[in-house]
């Protein structure tokens, strides 16, 4: 049975067929799913990364299944990206939406270089406060979004903030 995990990704291609969708996921398994599913979809770029607030690397830390991944700075490991970085692989690219599902590292995303935040005029996010309590992961993103024009809409776990 084949698993149906980054969904949001091939919903987006099939949306938006002209645009270019760059697709991040740092954990082994889900990566080689990721893989596996956007096959078929030439408009996806696949990247083994992590996304943050500037480059480095990251150990991923797995409880054996996918969705409760997490990824922690590390001196080695499996690169991170910022949105910057994925935005430059994508000749004559520019940001339209952003879609954040990283089991509170978006504590770092949007610890600082959040200034791509101007630029987009879609953020979807599952914030991770729930899974963390007590590690307020979602403080630096609501810092970082407040002063930006977007209108929130709320469905299920994730916040979808649109300009």
């Amino acid at each position: 049975m084949r698993r149906e995990y980054r969904a949001a990704s091939i919903w987006y291609a099939r949306k938006y067929p002209k645009a270019r969708i760059v697709a991040v996921e740092p954990e082994d398994g889900n990566y080689d799913v990721l893989i596996e599913n956007v096959r078929a979809y030439p408009n996806i770029v696949p990247l083994k990364a992590a996304v943050g607030s500037e480059a480095g690397f990251v150990e991923v830390q797995s409880l054996g299944l996918g969705w409760v991944a997490q990824t922690f700075r590390s001196t080695e490991g499996v690169p991170v990206l910022t949105i910057p970085d994925c935005v430059a692989l994508v000749p004559g690219g520019r940001l339209f939406g952003v879609k954040v599902d990283i089991e509170g590292f978006e504590r770092d995303l949007f610890a600082k270089g959040i200034e791509w935040l101007a630029e987009t005029t879609m953020l979807a996010i599952e914030p991770h406060d729930w899974m963390l309590p007590g590690e307020f992961t979602s403080r630096n993103f609501m810092s970082a979004v407040a002063p930006h024009d977007f209108e929130l809409f709320i469905r299920g776990e994730n916040l979808l903030f649109v300009r």
